[in-house]
């Protein structure tokens, strides 16, 4: 409902399933900051079916988008050995075989406002054993809303502890350092690449 895709983008997550049954692709998020959203994508939704017009629409958004801050952050260490691909799943560009969400039973719901859902999900089905794959080609645009900053923080750390308590481990201790600032995405795949198997 908030995200615009580029041509190919379903191909280029599709094609990682069609070689491994037991992986999860992540594709790359752009923001979009743009008031009144629903005025300037008129003309595009007017004409959608309009190839042409599509591409150049595309152009634009490309052109006034800024890498996501968070999701940008969270693809470094796929350039080298990625211990911990898991922080990275988000639903907003994500692919996996519905079998394996089933095995999991879905997504917890017990969150309240912002939360740890997607991240929980990502940690469990890499406990299950899937093989993350990053596609920087299955792009899309993210229309971002304003937050209110003090009720998101206060929903971020509540949250956390929802998170904490359902997945105990030095990895999830690991992961509030990194998301607080304490500790780099280096610093956090270096010390977890000697103890994988340690959750």
């Amino acid at each position: 409902d908030d995200l615009i895709l580029v041509p190919d983008f379903v191909s280029n997550h599709v094609k990682h399933h069609e070689l491994h049954d037991h992986c999860i692709v992540l594709g790359e998020v752009r923001n979009l900051f743009i008031s009144k959203p629903e005025h300037y994508f008129q003309t595009w939704l007017n004409n959608c079916i309009n190839k042409e017009l599509y591409l150049s629409f595309i152009e634009v958004l490309e052109k006034k988008s800024k890498p996501h801050p968070y999701f940008s952050l969270t693809r470094l260490p796929f350039l080298n050995s990625n211990f911990i691909p898991w922080i990275g799943f988000g639903t907003n560009n994500a692919s996996v075989r519905k079998e394996h969400i089933a095995k999991i039973n879905g997504f917890e719901e017990s969150y309240k406002g912002w939360g740890y859902d997607n991240i929980e999900l990502g940690l469990k089905l890499y406990k299950m054993g899937l093989h993350f794959y990053y596609e920087p080609e299955a792009l899309n645009y993210h229309l971002s809303h304003p937050r209110n900053k003090s009720d998101h923080l206060k929903e971020l750390t509540a949250n956390f502890e929802l998170f904490r308590l359902r997945n105990p481990g030095k990895q999830t201790e690991l992961y509030w350092e990194f998301i607080t600032g304490k500790l780099s995405i280096e610093k956090f795949n270096d010390i977890v690449s000697g103890s994988v198997s340690d959750f």
